[in-house]
């Protein structure tokens, strides 16, 4: 993974605690190993990151974001998401030039409860991303410094 991920856990309020993974997957700027084999590998490496995450701390709100430089049809954004211990949902995009999602916020669903339970302690960090509230920064002159925008969302806490 050549620029590796960003990964911090942070205290919204008492008692609730938001792991936030960051990644920003190869371009698709052409290389001789192949961008879209580069790419793949990096989402694979990034989709063992997260499995490991509820194995630490079971009960961790998860948010993954960044640019995954891949369309929701496309590999690398499936190795992302489509693993159930630590499910992930799409809830903020930017579209890229063609007018499709490249930047992207995923929340967790948390972890899975037991057929016959339902843990209050299994709410997941998905319910608390305020609908509506994924938005993607824009400004006339967002692209002076970056091709990307911020992608943001607002987060209400809920008690577990």
């Amino acid at each position: 993974m050549r620029r590796g991920f960003l990964d911090v856990t942070i205290q919204i309020a008492s008692g609730y605690q938001l792991r936030m993974v960051g990644a920003h997957l190869k371009s698709k700027l052409p290389t001789p190993e192949g961008e879209a084999l580069v790419r793949r590998n990096e989402a694979l490496l990034l989709r063992k990151h997260l499995d490991e995450i509820p194995g630490r701390r079971p009960h961790v709100r998860l948010v993954c974001l960044g640019d995954f430089n891949d369309l929701k049809n496309e590999p690398a954004y499936h190795e992302i998401t489509r693993r159930p211990r630590q499910g992930l949902h799409d809830r903020a995009a930017r579209p890229g030039r063609t007018g499709r999602y490249l930047d992207r916020i995923l929340a967790g669903r948390g972890p899975l409860p037991r057929a016959s339970t339902t843990s209050l302690s299994a709410r997941p960090c998905n319910r608390d991303v305020l609908p509506g509230s994924a938005r993607v920064y824009r400004s006339p002159s967002w692209n002076q410094a970056s091709d990307h925008r911020a992608v943001f969302a607002t987060i209400v806490p809920h008690a577990r």
